[in-house]
C-alpha cells in the first residue's frame, strides 16, 4: 500500500478516482470501512509492475525490494529504472506492462459490484469535470 500512497495517489495520476472517493465520502454514501474495501479492490485489480516481473520470473523479490529502495530516491519510472540498471530486459518490462490493468477505474461500478452502493445511487452521482 506504500506504493499507492507514494505514487498512485500523487497529484495528476488517478485524479478521477480521487474525486470519486471524495464525492462518495462527502455525500456519506459509503462508510469508511466500505471505502477501504473499495480502495483495496482497486489495488487488487491493479497489480504493480514489480509484482508482475517477479511473477514472470524476470526478477526475484529480494532484488526488487533493493531496487525499490533506490527507486524512490531517483524518481523515474520503475521499468526504465530497472532496465537502465540491467536488472531486467526491456522486453520483460514491455510484456509485464501489456498485461497490467491501469487507470481509469470505474469506482462507481466497482462500488455497485461490491454491494456498497446501489445502481440507482451510482447513476445519480455527478462527478466534477477534471481540470
Amino acid at each position: 500500500m506504500a506504493f499507492a500512497v507514494r505514487y498512485a495517489w500523487s497529484k495528476g495520476l488517478l485524479e478521477r478516482e480521487r474525486q470519486t472517493i471524495a464525492t462518495l465520502r462527502s455525500l456519506n454514501l459509503v462508510d469508511p470501512p466500505g471505502l477501504t474495501r473499495l480502495m483495496r479492490e482497486m489495488r487488487r485489480q491493479h497489480v504493480q509492475l514489480g509484482d508482475l516481473l517477479v511473477r514472470a520470473g524476470a526478477l526475484d523479490h529480494r532484488t526488487l525490494k533493493a531496487a525499490l529502495d533506490l527507486f524512490w530516491i531517483q524518481g523515474e519510472r520503475l521499468g526504465a529504472f530497472l532496465v537502465d540498471r540491467k536488472l531486467v530486459s526491456a522486453e520483460a518490462v514491455e510484456q509485464a506492462l501489456s498485461g497490467q490493468a491501469g487507470p481509469p477505474f470505474n469506482l462507481l461500478g466497482l462500488a455497485v459490484d461490491l454491494g456498497l452502493l446501489g445502481e440507482s445511487e451510482a447513476a445519480r452521482i455527478e462527478l466534477p469535470a477534471l481540470t
